[in-house]
């Protein structure tokens, strides 16, 4: 079975966000690159996460995978299989923490988030802040509703 167009379109396409994120022209992606990259193809991980999946897949490849496994990278080949084997190393991982949570989350998630906070936060000031400003702007003038 030879190589399709779609698969020409998607090989074409990962080269381009590949290239877009390896800066220092090394042909290998370290692991806050492969995390940035994989956003392009709405994989969002933490930095640990992605780590954790590259040497996970590495190992599974047969390669040696550092002791440090933020130092892991991905030569191109080895990007484009990981994208499409994604789903069999990601599960659901409880984060640890905040951070890794919102690292995790894609935009529309952090954007999303941030709106269920912050906007019941700003409308109970605003609610507050015409309470205590009542009585400026209602002066009792003995006409009021009995």
């Amino acid at each position: 079975e030879g190589i399709k167009e779609s698969d020409m379109l998607f090989i074409h396409y990962t080269w381009t966000i590949f290239t877009m994120y390896d800066r220092n022209k090394s042909l290998a992606l370290n692991v806050k690159e492969v995390r940035q990259a994989a956003t392009y193809f709405n994989i969002y991980l933490s930095t640990s996460q992605t780590a954790s999946v590259i040497c996970m897949f590495l190992r599974d490849e047969g390669e040696d995978t550092p002791v440090n496994e933020s130092e892991a990278e991905l030569k191109f080949s080895e990007f484009c299989e990981l994208l499409i084997d994604i789903e069999h190393y990601i599960h659901e991982h409880r984060n640890k923490s905040f951070r890794e949570l919102w690292e995790a989350s894609s935009p529309s998630a952090r954007v999303d988030f941030a709106a269920r906070v912050f906007i019941p936060l700003i409308l109970g000031a605003q609610a507050l802040l015409f309470y205590l400003c009542r009585p400026v702007f209602w002066e009792d003038d003995g006409i009021g509703i009995e």
